[in-house]
């Protein structure tokens, strides 16, 4: 079985990818708007609280202590590097991203799998970073163990609005850049004679890159376990740390923190409303399937570039895109 065997029903595959958009688009937006609205009432418990900023090594370490005004300022900075990040990544990506979306729903074919465009690359990531927890947690079910998972639910919705958009941009800070991005940034420097931008990207995942992924992806892993969770909960945050650390590979800190954003807040509306848990359930269960789906997709592609056949796959991709333009521009031409 090779990628190309999907490929064979592309209306599948571009099926699967517009249901993950859709259900990632409308969670993005309304968790940003829930985000920006936080801004009410969410400081003012929290200057009455005090939260610890912490790094990892894999064991949770307290760095600094905030509390008070500080805390809530602190707060505020997060909300604005989050929707900042967003409004980054959207005036470069956004109009591309529609583009690219309707010429592969007219030529019935998904975009390539492999497209950087944050708002192309997120569906499928998040939709892998949805299904991977899902079957480990199955795993353990099955085991007849039981998992140690925080209590989210007994949290006030304030706590919870700071613990999910301090997570968003301080873990990135601590694992992604402390881990991936300083190391392999020196690495590309000294050893390979560029200088990467880690707000924009390194643009392309080398040996070397590859190398500090997998090194950041273990540290974040190893922190969940260390941090509420349980041993459990070390293989799936570890494809999740890969996730992550590749959209910081290819798209910088903004890419990464985004990405993390949507994770963490998927379910932040139905906590605010409860009576949307139903409708959340359902993008869940879409992003889950749609999980499978890319999980094993990558794959493929993966052992096909391990096997040297990858030029030939990635090619055909770029041929279908090359028709789907020939045919768009031909139809501009009757149109004229």
């Amino acid at each position: 079985m090779s990628a190309s065997s999907l490929s064979r029903h592309p209306r599948i595959g571009l099926l699967v990818f517009l249901s993950a958009f859709t259900v990632t688009l409308i969670s993005m937006c309304t968790s940003l708007i829930l985000l920006f609205s936080s801004l009410v009432y969410v400081p003012s418990p929290l200057s009455s609280s005090t939260q610890w900023l912490f790094i990892s090594t894999p064991r949770i370490v307290g760095l600094v202590q905030l509390s008070g005004g500080t805390l809530s300022t602190y707060y505020v900075l997060l909300v604005g590097a989050i929707i900042s990040s967003f409004m980054v990544l959207a005036h470069k990506d956004l109009r591309p991203c529609l583009d690219r979306i309707l010429e592969s729903i007219k030529g019935q074919r998904e975009p390539t799998l492999w497209d950087d465009n944050v708002f192309i690359m997120t569906p499928r990531l998040l939709s892998i970073m949805f299904f991977f927890p899902t079957v480990s947690y199955l795993l353990v079910e099955i085991a007849g163990a039981s998992a140690v998972v925080p209590d989210f639910g007994s949290r006030p919705i304030w706590e919870m609005f700071y613990g999910f958009a301090n997570a968003s941009v301080w873990e990135e800070l601590i694992l992604r850049v402390m881990f991936l991005g300083i190391p392999l940034g020196l690495y590309c420097t000294i050893q390979e004679g560029w200088k990467p931008r880690m707000l924009e990207g390194f643009g392309k995942v080398t040996r070397s890159g590859f190398f500090f992924l997998l090194f950041s992806s273990l540290m974040f892993a190893m922190a969940h376990a260390y941090g509420g969770w349980d041993m459990y909960k070390v293989p799936p945050t570890f494809f999740t740390g890969m996730a992550l650390g590749y959209a910081f590979l290819k798209r910088g800190l903004p890419g990464a923190i985004i990405l993390h954003f949507t994770l963490d807040f998927f379910t932040m509306a139905a906590w605010v409303e409860p009576r949307l848990w139903a409708a959340v359930e359902v993008g869940f269960f879409i992003m889950v399937l749609a999980g499978a789906y890319y999980t094993l997709k990558y794959i493929m592609e993966v052992w096909q570039a391990a096997t040297g056949s990858e030029k030939k796959e990635r090619g055909r991709d770029e041929d279908g895109r090359k028709d789907i333009s020939r045919m768009m521009n031909a139809r501009r031409q009757v149109i004229r």
